[in-house]
């Protein structure tokens, strides 16, 4: 088509020129004659169908500019809605398996704790006799059941002095001996029952002091565990968001590509019709003034 039009163009260009060139000499001494000056076509009126195709071709560019306006809009941080949508996509991906991986360290730390939990708890049982035997060699019990064998001693001798169990119910010897062996029984027996307690608690302690160490660095690495997870589950629930949005963007954008495509056809068919207009108009007049 565009040879065509060149054609016609040249056409016209000829046209207007040929009888100014080609006229004859008067004769031979004559000066050449001038050539007649090249005729300027008129402008042409515009008629309905050009006004009818500026008016298509105006509300085309509009429409076409603003779903333009609106793809850069959608591409505001330099990037293309799949290369936004991608980007997030991977980060996302990236952050989701952070939680996980911390999420592990955290199950993996209760299942420690849980275990050192009940080695803490199995401590706490002694063997009977080994205590028993600690307590024995305790210089406190020792001392009260030196004080207390030695009343006992005391109080028998005493009651076997009496061949008469009448008499021996009746010396004071006897009752005051009795007396004092029964308060160092009583002594004795409270003394043991708090050194067994204390050799308990030193079993304990040297059998769980380093489990509560661990125990309670498992508690700060727990907490700490726990927080970070909880700031990354929200930086991942923000990553999800910001992809939802920017894949929203991205429908929109093919959308917005899909519309625009038939408009910009029809832009460029409504601009060719009017230079073929405007070339057959003008042809028209170049050929009406020949």
């Amino acid at each position: 088509m565009s040879r065509v039009v060149l054609g016609m163009l040249a056409g016209v260009a000829v046209g207007g020129s040929a009888a100014g060139w080609l006229a004859p000499r008067s004769s031979a001494d004559d000066p050449p004659v001038a050539p007649a000056p090249r005729a300027t076509p008129e402008p042409v009126a515009a008629d309905p169908q050009q006004k009818k195709l500026e008016r298509l071709e105006a509300a085309l560019v509009r429409e076409v500019e603003a779903k333009e306006q609106q793809l850069k809009r959608l591409a505001a941080d330099g990037g293309t809605p799949d290369g936004r949508v991608a980007r997030l996509r991977a980060r996302a991906d990236e952050q989701d398996a952070a939680v996980h991986a911390v999420g592990r360290d955290i199950a993996r730390a209760e299942a420690e704790r849980a275990a050192l939990t009940k080695q803490l708890a199995d401590a706490a049982k002694h063997d009977p006799e080994a205590v028993a035997a600690r307590v024995r060699r305790d210089p406190r019990v020792a001392e009260v059941e030196s004080a207390r064998a030695n009343a006992a001693d005391t109080l028998a001798r005493l009651e076997t002095a009496f061949s008469d169990p009448a008499n021996r119910e009746r010396s004071p010897a006897v009752l005051r001996a009795r007396a004092e062996s029964a308060r160092f029984e009583k002594h004795a027996a409270e003394m043991t029952k708090v050194v067994t307690a204390d050799v308990e608690e030193a079993l304990t302690k040297k059998a769980t002091g380093a489990t509560k160490a661990d125990i309670a660095k498992l508690d700060v690495k727990l907490a700490t565990d726990a927080d970070a997870r909880d700031r990354m589950r929200a930086e991942l629930d923000a990553l999800r968001k910001a992809l939802a949005a920017a894949e929203a963007d991205r429908f929109e954008a093919d959308k917005l590509l899909d519309e625009l495509k038939p408009l910009r056809e029809a832009l460029a068919k409504v601009r060719l019709d009017r230079i073929r207009l405007r070339v057959e108009q003008e042809a028209n007049g170049a050929a009406k003034k020949e």
